[in-house]
């Protein structure tokens, strides 16, 4: 996932990470949550382009949903890559992130439990 996050970086320099890897509690097989700065519209144009390093591949653009997101397919570790826009963020993300993160610091029995779940 840290190679799919690197990449992504790569395109967008000020994306942030988001989810259950920015907490510490994604698996193996778990997407990367990004938080992009650019537009999906953007992110679309670049990964299209010729000229773009083809790291990424789109799985699909999801443009109905409450929260527009971009799902993309990282194909050297066949990652997820679930991407929002900055400005479609819900105001409490990062907040809930933070919650999440002191909870499971506090109390290493939950971080068990929610990995297992």
């Amino acid at each position: 996932w840290e190679d799919a996050w690197a990449d992504f970086r790569r395109l967008d320099a000020k994306a942030e990470l988001h989810g259950s890897r920015r907490v510490g509690i994604g698996c193996s097989d778990s997407d990367v949550d990004v938080v992009s700065s650019m537009t999906l519209e953007e992110i679309v144009e670049i990964t299209r382009s010729r000229a773009s390093p083809r790291a990424f591949e789109i799985d699909e653009h999801v443009r109905w949903a409450r929260v527009p997101r971009l799902l993309l397919r990282h194909r050297p570790t066949d990652i997820q890559v679930d991407i929002i826009c900055q400005n479609q963020l819900d105001s409490q993300s990062n907040k809930r992130d933070e919650v999440v993160l002191v909870l499971l610091n506090a109390c290493p029995l939950a971080r068990d439990l929610v990995m297992q779940i």
